[in-house]
This record gives structure tokens, C-alpha cells and sequence, in this order.
């Protein structure tokens, strides 16, 4: 692998290079460019590569028509940071999309240890349902979609608080003309045919389930009692879940990663069936340090000095095995995550609204469902959703900065600036894309 220097003979009159451009040799034959504002990919054999490296080009060679066509070469008067900065602003404050993610309950019937929350008995009460559906629809008012990801705790410890509100919130986005679509995120153990159903009735169209390596390793972090793991029945809920689903490919498996657990990996992913692979998108996280878990470091020596390096190579073996992959930076978006949105917020089973899904206590919170946003918190709430990369100077001259779009708003809004793992490991995450893209699924 080695990255090749920018083809910066071109001389075509009206026409520069894009500043987001990069250009890697995986092979003895071509050269892979990858553009990291649009997303674009393109294959060149190496031979042609040199001639362009000559120059002397015309826009009537067709690999100039290439380049031009998907913005590797660009309009010399057009300012890429000022389109991105108006394409960060327009999706950060697009008042035109409400995005929750709903916590019925903080309880579970799991125990994993590296859970950044602490597990209550708290659920949602039949009250603070009430106040949620009338706080839902004063908030609809000129929206036109309506996104939910039911979280928890175990949202599926709750299905009938679930199968209330939905029924009940379907409702309101029908008398409102919004569009209404919903997620789940669930450790998978209660999914079971009756549950499917009632998710597919209630046009939940996606549920995210995590695996924690091969049956051994996921078996001693996830698990009912000591002598009952969980493995098993989640291999069995998630291929009767991808057989009933109505949605097209509705499962997301999330796969944690550890010291414990990284060579296990690909005895996992053969664990799954190919109705599974193609009914799903697979990704990939290293279990990191939190409070709750005391600080505990789960992946020191496989993450080494560079986490993506790890990930990417779990994505690949992953694709080779003809799963579908769910990289987050291969988005043509905006954003870091949901919560730079200019109207998400995550509800808890009492009623308090947070702007993280991170935050869970109410200590943490900016108001409630009685009372909206309190005014000691509006300071606050605004200058999270002010964060932005634009007073960075390294962010404005990063060239990674499109995929990357400032990383959390959270922790840059608390000095504590965190650039993406992808960053270190360009040549990586193109390699990734190329083989995605370019070779196994052709």
C-alpha cells in the first residue's frame, strides 16, 4: 500500500483540484483515487495515471471528463470550505426533522461490563407517556419527519409501553401530515416471533443487536446467569428476525471489540447465516474506558497506537465473508453523529430530556417533558448546537474534515477536541472503500 502524489500537472483551463483528493497504489496496476468531500471513488490504471502526471491534458480526454464529472477536478473559482460550511450549517440547524431515541426503561436483563450506564428499575410511567405524546406533538409543528430509536436499558423489557406510544405517535404524524420511522436498539435475547411482529405492526423497520466475539467470549459478558450465556439464542433471534422482517434489510449487527474477543471475530462472523449477511450491515467498535465500568480498559493491546487499523481489518475480513458493511464515515452527510441535529434529544424513562445519549442522569439534563428546556440550560443547549470545526485551524486545513465533520460537539465543546481513528489510517480506510466498492461486490 503506498499513497501516490496528487496529479498536479494538470493544467485544464477554468479547472483546479480539489482540495479533499487522495491517491493510493494497492496493486501493481492501478491507482485508486478517493475524494473525501463527495464521496467519489475512482480506478485508474497506472499506466494512464502517468500520462496524467505529464499534463498536457485536454476536457476532451475522457479520464479528464472522469475527473471533472466526479469532482477530483473543480470549477477554479469555487470555494470547497464555503460549500462545506453551508452544508454543516444547513444540516445542523434544520428545523424540519424531530429525532428522538426513547428510553422506556433504564433496567436489563443483562449485565455487561462495560455498560456506560447504571442499571435502575426505573420505567416509564403511564404519566410520563402522556406528558411524552402531548410534549411529541406540540413539538411536530411544520416538521416533516419524525425519527424514534427505542434505547434503554433493554427497550424490549418495556414492548407494551413501546407498542402504546407507537400506536399513539403513528397517529400523531398521521394527523400531521409527518413522516414517521422507527428504530430499535436491543441486546436481542427477547426477540422472539410475537415481538417480531408486533415490531413490523408498528413500522419499527430496524433493530440493532450486539455480539461480543465467538460463543465462549460473547457468553461471559453477556449472559442471564452465570451458567447461561446468550449466544445462542441471539444467532437464533437474529435469522428468525432477518426471515420476518418486513423491512428490506432491517437488522444492524454491532460487533464490540476487545483484547478478549478480537481473535474470536472471525469464528463469529461464520457463525451467521447468509440470509443473515444479506438481510443486515455489520460495523465494528472497540470497547472503551467510562465511569460506571470504573475506568476498566477493555482494548489496550489489539486497539495498539492505532485504533482504526484493528476495525478496518475486521471490516474487511468481514466484506471477504460477503457481509454488508456499515462504515460510518462512508456517508455522504454533514454531521458526526445525531446529536448535532438541530432537533434530537434523548428521552428518559422519567421524563428528562438530554441532548446526548451519552447523558442519562438527571443531572445531566436540560429540562423535562412538563416543562421544556429550563432556562438555566438554554445557555447551555445553545452552545452545543453552536459547536462547530471553523475556528480550528487544523480542522480547516484537515483534508479529512468532510468524513470527520469536527467529531463529537460534546467533547469539542469541552476542550477536549478528539479527531476520528480514520484519520491516522487513510490509506486503510480507502483500501477499505476500494475493496468494498471496486472488487467484491462487482
Amino acid at each position: 500500500m503506498k499513497q501516490i502524489d496528487l496529479i498536479s500537472n494538470i493544467k485544464i483551463e477554468g479547472y483546479k483540484q480539489s482540495y479533499y483528493n487522495t491517491f493510493w497504489s494497492f496493486d501493481e496496476e492501478n491507482v485508486v483515487g478517493y475524494n473525501f468531500m463527495y464521496r467519489n471513488m475512482l480506478l485508474f490504471d497506472k499506466n494512464d495515471y502517468q500520462v496524467l502526471q505529464k499534463g498536457l491534458q485536454t476536457k476532451e480526454n475522457e479520464i479528464i471528463k472522469q475527473l471533472i464529472e466526479y469532482n477530483f477536478l473543480i470549477d477554479e473559482s469555487f470555494s470547497e470550505i464555503e460549500f462545506y460550511k453551508y452544508n454543516f450549517y444547513k444540516t445542523a440547524y434544520n428545523d424540519s426533522i424531530l429525532t428522538l431515541i426513547i428510553l422506556p426503561t433504564l433496567n436489563c436483563n443483562l449485565s455487561c461490563p462495560y455498560c456506560y450506564e447504571n442499571k435502575n428499575n426505573t420505567k416509564m410511567t403511564k404519566e410520563v407517556e402522556e406528558n411524552l405524546l402531548e410534549w411529541i406533538e406540540n413539538n411536530l409543528i411544520n416538521k416533516r419527519i419524525l425519527a424514534i430509536d427505542w434505547f434503554g436499558g433493554e427497550p424490549l423489557l418495556c414492548i407494551e409501553t413501546i407498542e402504546r406510544l407507537s400506536n399513539k405517535i403513528i397517529n400523531l404524524c398521521e394527523k400531521h401530515s409527518v413522516y414517521y420511522e422507527a428504530s430499535i436498539t436491543t441486546n436481542g435475547y427477547l426477540l422472539k416471533d410475537e415481538v417480531i411482529k408486533k415490531l413490523n405492526q408498528l413500522h419499527i423497520k430496524t433493530v440493532q443487536v450486539t455480539f461480543d466475539g465467538n460463543k465462549d467470549t460473547h457468553d461471559k459478558q453477556k449472559f442471564i446467569s452465570k451458567d447461561k450465556g446468550t449466544f445462542n439464542t441471539l444467532i437464533a433471534n437474529v435469522e428468525r428476525y432477518c426471515e420476518l422482517s418486513s423491512s428490506d434489510r432491517p437488522l444492524r449487527i454491532r460487533v464490540n471489540v476487545s483484547d478478549d474477543n478480537f481473535d474470536t471475530i472471525p469464528e463469529l462472523l461464520d457463525s451467521f447465516s447468509d440470509n443473515v449477511k444479506s438481510s443486515s450491515f455489520i460495523f465494528f467498535r472497540w470497547l472503551y474506558p467510562n465511569e460506571v465500568s470504573n475506568w476498566k480498559v477493555f482494548s489496550k493491546e489489539k486497539k495498539g497506537n492505532s485504533a482504526y487499523k484493528g476495525i478496518a481489518n475486521l471490516l474487511q475480513m468481514a466484506a471477504e465473508k460477503g457481509f454488508n458493511i456499515d462504515n460510518r464515515c462512508d456517508k455522504l452527510q454533514f454531521s458526526y453523529c445525531e446529536a448535532d441535529a438541530a432537533n434530537y434529544f434523548t428521552i428518559d424513562p422519567q421524563g428528562y430530556i438530554y441532548l446526548c445519549v451519552h447523558d442519562y442522569q438527571p443531572k445531566d439534563a436540560i429540562g423535562n417533558l412538563n416543562d421544556g428546556i429550563s432556562p438555566i440550560s438554554m445557555s447551555y443547549y445553545h452552545s452545543f448546537k453552536n459547536v462547530n470545526p471553523f475556528n480550528d485551524e487544523e480542522c480547516l486545513i484537515c483534508n479529512v474534515l468532510p468524513i470527520c465533520n469536527g467529531g463529537c460537539r460534546k467533547k469539542r465543546l469541552y476542550g477536549n477536541k478528539e479527531c476520528i481513528e480514520e484519520k491516522k489510517e487513510i490509506g486503510l480506510y480507502v483500501k477499505n472503500l476500494y475493496d468494498k466498492y471496486l472488487k467484491i461486490n462487482v
